[in-house]
């Protein structure tokens, strides 16, 4: 703009001036070239020097100005690798490992955004950023213990390399209820009780919902094992929160869902489900929650309900 406003016809000047301010509108639009070249092609975290440039975007706007997880992919893409060590996106509470997270959340949307994160925030450099959006850190439990130890561990299932639902895409339904499920469902981790950590049906309804949480892989995979924890909390006094009650895994044979030997049950008291059947080759796999505790953990036909689910892990056996 000050460049065009230097370049706007005003009328006779003399030349000393007129060479002057073309001198001007060519340095200002030299300057906005090399700006706009130097961010390619990540044009949207895009800030000015005045600002301290993209490096420093995310200490004066974030969301729409910054991050809109336009870098998520190549994030993952380039520091999650067959063989590597597990990738964490953005766990809830302290957790050892290399971690992922976008700008937009690790600074935060609201207080409680900001309150979650700030112990990786304020205790980690990254060691990259992706795209100016997106950082990676590595956490190592003795740097955990020096600045967390008071804090709420997240959790991750176990035997997370051979973990088969982290190569595939998550999806979730239910009758009568929406499914909130695409941040945190088959990402490797139980989280450290937060409400964001469940994948969940909303809003609550005055009956036991019924829902579905599963994983889908682009070609077939074998599967002999499965767990899932069916609640909205992972431990502690309100675990047992909207619990799984009755339940069945259920693979897709190609035309139809069909259940898994053995995993039909009712009366469920588990917080953590584990099945092992003859090994099956299938695209698609789910947990199939037909009725669930209400919102004070009670095995009742009153109350709030809403089914929930924070991970579903399939193994080859």
């Amino acid at each position: 703009m000050f460049a065009g406003r230097l370049a706007a016809p005003q009328g006779w000047r003399p030349a000393a001036g007129a060479r002057w301010r073309a001198a001007a509108a060519g340095g200002l639009l030299l300057w906005e070239a090399v700006a706009s070249g130097s961010v390619h092609p990540h044009y949207l975290a895009y800030f000015n020097e005045l600002a301290g440039g993209p490096a420093n975007g995310a200490r004066w706007l974030i969301d729409s100005n910054l991050d809109w997880n336009q870098d998520a992919q190549k994030a993952l893409d380039l520091y999650s690798k067959p063989g590597s060590a597990p990738l964490f996106v953005l766990p809830s509470g302290p957790l050892a490992g290399r971690i992922v997270a976008g700008l937009s959340d690790l600074v935060g949307r609201d207080p409680a955004g900001a309150a979650r994160h700030a112990w990786l925030r304020d205790n980690f450099k990254p060691l990259a950023t992706v795209g100016w959006s997106w950082q990676v850190f590595d956490v190592t439990e003795a740097e955990i213990e020096r600045c967390c130890a008071n804090l709420t561990r997240a959790w991750t299932v176990e035997d997370l390399p051979h973990d088969l639902a982290l190569r595939g895409e998550a999806f979730a339904g239910a009758d009568g209820a929406a499914v909130r499920f695409a941040e945190r469902l088959n990402d490797g981790m139980l989280g450290a009780n937060d409400v964001v950590d469940p994948a969940r049906t909303l809003p609550p309804l005055d009956h036991p919902v019924r829902a579905w949480f599963g994983v889908a892989w682009s070609s077939p995979q074998t599967i002999g094992r499965v767990q899932a924890f069916p609640s909205f909390f992972s431990r502690g006094p309100e675990a047992r929160k909207f619990l799984a009650l009755d339940y069945v895994f259920q693979a897709w044979d190609g035309a139809a869902w069909r259940d898994l030997p053995g995993t039909r049950t009712a009366g469920n008291q588990a917080l953590r489900l584990e099945h092992r059947f003859p090994p099956l080759r299938t695209t698609r796999l789910r947990l199939l929650v037909e009725s669930e505790r209400n919102e004070r953990g009670a095995a009742v036909s009153r109350g709030a309900f809403r089914a929930a689910c924070l991970e579903l892990a399939a193994y080859p056996r």
